[in-house]
């Protein structure tokens, strides 16, 4: 979801806009489901459907997509541990590239791990980043997908926008009757 009093509007980075960044201007999309806020640059779409949330760059297709579950009661290592095996098994043509390992953002922190190969769809490869969060009472899968050519050249940039400008809050997901 869009918000419409924040459209448009450049943000501070919280280091003195002395960022290689701070000209970049961003919109901020929200999930208020699963709890997440994300400001990406301002020509990026919406995309989420009922089970994901997901922003796009029009330019060159990367996505940021999220989808969360209700935490059962697992720790942060066993979901890591699961979520990341759930890519092993279940995308074959992705090979392990980097991880799992240790991403600090400034109110969070959790593990990653990234993945390179051709999906199935696909003409050329793609690099696949995994964020495996952890809250009281979600589980959160946060992917980055891009052409690896593209991931390459914007890694800087996606990893400012995930660092500064990704937020997680507590949420319970409630049943609504009807």
């Amino acid at each position: 979801m869009k918000n419409p009093n924040f459209s448009n509007k450049k943000l501070s980075t919280g280091d003195g806009e002395n960022h290689e960044f701070s000209h970049i201007n961003l919109v901020q999309f929200f999930s208020p489901a699963m709890g997440i806020v994300v400001n990406v640059p301002d020509n990026w779409v919406e995309e989420s459907s009922d089970s994901i949330f997901q922003v796009s760059d029009p330019v060159t297709g990367t996505q940021f997509t999220a989808s969360a579950f209700q935490n059962p009661g697992l720790s942060f290592d066993k979901w890591t541990f699961m979520r990341l095996s759930m890519v092993e098994e279940g995308m074959p043509y992705l090979r392990e590239v980097r991880g799992p390992y240790p991403f600090k953002a400034k109110t969070w922190a959790n593990f990653a791990a990234e993945y390179e190969g051709r999906f199935p769809e696909k003409n050329e490869d793609s690099r696949y980043v995994v964020l495996c969060m952890h809250t009281d009472k979600m589980l959160i899968s946060f992917t980055v997908v891009a052409n690896a050519k593209v991931y390459a050249a914007n890694e800087a940039l996606y990893t400012w926008l995930l660092q500064n400008h990704l937020e997680i809050y507590d949420v319970i997901r409630v049943k609504q009757e009807g």
